[in-house]
């Protein structure tokens, strides 16, 4: 059975109704802007933002906090972007969801993605990649580097993602113990390209306590087909009772062509997801988050002033504890 076919959804849906298993939050999709680095133009971001608050819609940022250029081998930290910094900060206290979107590579001498994501494919060359170490434990340091800088800004991100490239259960275990939301594609076979587009936000798969599925593609803008290939998705998707979907959109999307994608949602009828209101948690060695429907709570022990990223690749972080507590109420 094709994973990604009507007959996949068809199934689930039967077995949903046979077990009574209950979806909380009925149709609904979420918008997320993905693909902020520190090379993001901030005035770009807030623009989109602005315009998704000012119409009372949810939303989530996905942030990769630090970033190799494209030709040059210096890795560039959230840190050294004040004003993408003070974009996001602003996002934040406006009770709209911060999502990790891999970190850095920084073992190994070779090519460095810009994006730096990591896969795990069960070949010899990853080994060489992590020097010897197992995959949790260097997921679990590739995780805490990203959550470190963005705990170092008051960033303070509820999920992660790792849509690009593909990864193993072992690495599915290690988001897991560190995260209790995760947001992408899931990857549902270790030795082959496989990945299942779930209808539905649900709990407990491949290790991970809560998986919201990014599967309505990615929307940019550019071609005049695309709002009729969503709507051919969610045609696809309306074979189940209720679903969530997933749409992603670029900070550098022209505004009229994110009010049309709006427009589209609004015609179709369909509420938004809210990842805010989930009741979730971040467990990193230097920062932790709780977040629920009344609060986010954001604990950094990274302190401010530190040198919080080494570009030559030798020391990744200088940590001082010091104990730092935000807390943002949702309004």
């Amino acid at each position: 059975m094709d994973l990604n076919e009507p007959l996949f959804y068809i199934f689930a849906d039967v077995l949903y109704d046979f077990f009574d298993e209950k979806v909380e939050y009925g149709s609904r999709v979420f918008i997320k802007i993905a693909n902020v680095n520190p090379f993001t133009d901030p005035e770009a971001l807030l623009e989109k933002a602005t315009f998704l608050l000012e119409r009372r819609i949810p939303f989530s940022v996905s942030v990769s906090p630090i970033y190799r250029e494209k030709g040059s081998r210096y890795l560039t930290p959230l840190s050294e972007r004040n004003e993408l910094v003070r974009v996001l900060t602003f996002i934040q206290e406006n009770n709209q969801a911060i999502i990790v979107q891999g970190g850095t590579q920084y073992f190994g001498a070779g090519e460095i993605d810009g994006e730096s994501y990591f896969e795990w494919r069960g070949n010899k060359d990853e080994d060489e990649l992590v020097e010897n170490k197992t995959v949790e434990v260097w997921a679990k340091e590739f995780i805490n580097i990203a959550l470190d800088e963005c705990g170092y800004n008051n960033i303070f991100p509820i999920g992660f993602e790792g849509t690009h490239y593909l990864l193993n259960d072992e690495a599915y275990e290690a988001i897991g113990d560190i995260f209790d939301l995760y947001v992408g594609s899931l990857q549902t076979n270790e030795w082959q390209e496989t990945v299942t587009v779930y209808p539905w936000a649900i709990k407990d798969v491949n290790g991970l306590h809560q998986y919201v599925p990014d599967n309505l593609g990615f929307f940019s803008g550019t071609n005049t087909s695309e709002l009729q290939i969503l709507k051919g998705s969610l045609n696809k998707m309306e074979i189940v009772s209720e679903f969530v979907g997933g749409i992603s959109v670029a900070p550098e999307l022209d505004v009229r062509e994110l009010e049309k994608l709006i427009q589209f949602l609004d015609e179709e009828g369909l509420d938004y997801y809210d990842l805010r209101r989930l009741a979730v948690e971040v467990r990193g060695e230097n920062v932790s988050v709780v977040s629920n429907e009344t609060q986010l709570i954001g604990e950094s022990t990274v302190e401010e002033g530190t040198t919080a990223f080494d570009s030559t690749m030798d020391v990744i972080f200088t940590v001082v504890l010091s104990g730092l507590v935000f807390v943002f109420p949702i309004l």
